[in-house]
């Protein structure tokens, strides 16, 4: 997000915010953040990274050059914890002249390639064998494409995977932390290091993509 106040910002710029915990996606929707400037209201995208805890507005044009613009941030927004930024969020800035270009698309992880490596070698000590820790099995592509249509034990209501919605995979939540989870954030430590920002990426974006093969 640009600063408050801040001149010549890029006429392509995508203006984000990052918290300190996860959003309640409850209270996230598409008019989360907004972008206008006068009457003028570009149209765009609002996206939610529970990996990065960043919200994302992507207009769909790019932005007018020498005009100011205001971005504001819903105030029904909560963190998962119930926590509210302490007073409301809204920045007005001017754009100037410089176009640096849209950001390039996500890339696509395979599931063979990136998505079972992954998570068996993370996770496959303690969900896979004999021993399925929480009544989990995350050892074979089948037990792993079978998350999806599988309801969490320890946050009644959610799915362990909720294919296209990783805002409301409780398996997303418990790789990168959040407030409220049951036992610890996976993988167990000291023994593992927890994930790497891109592998915890990769889990997020097959997840958006439909959790499929």
């Amino acid at each position: 997000m640009p600063d408050d106040g801040q001149r010549d910002v890029p006429v392509s710029v995508v203006p984000s915010l990052t918290f300190a915990v996860p959003l309640d996606p409850a209270t996230v929707g598409p008019d989360t953040l907004r972008l206008w400037s006068g009457g003028l209201e570009p149209g765009g995208t609002v996206s939610w990274s529970v990996v990065d805890r960043t919200i994302t507005f992507l207009p769909g044009v790019t932005l007018r050059a020498r005009l100011a613009y205001a971005a504001r941030l819903a105030p029904e927004v909560r963190g998962i914890d119930g926590s509210v930024p302490e007073e409301p969020v809204e920045v007005v800035f001017v754009t100037g002249n410089a176009d640096l270009g849209r950001p390039p698309p996500p890339v696509v992880p395979s599931f063979a390639d990136d998505i079972v490596p992954l998570v068996t070698s993370h996770c496959a000590a303690c969900h896979g064998g004999e021993r399925h820790e929480a009544g989990l099995r995350l050892d074979t592509p089948e037990a792993l494409l079978g998350t999806a249509v599988r309801a969490s034990s320890e946050w009644l209501g959610w799915a362990v995977v909720r294919a296209g919605s990783p805002e409301r995979s409780y398996l997303l939540y418990k790789v990168t932390g959040a407030p409220g989870l049951v036992g610890s954030r996976m993988p167990p430590p000291p023994e593992e290091a927890p994930l790497m920002r891109d592998e915890a990426w990769a889990l997020e974006r097959w997840i958006a993509l439909g959790a499929v093969r």
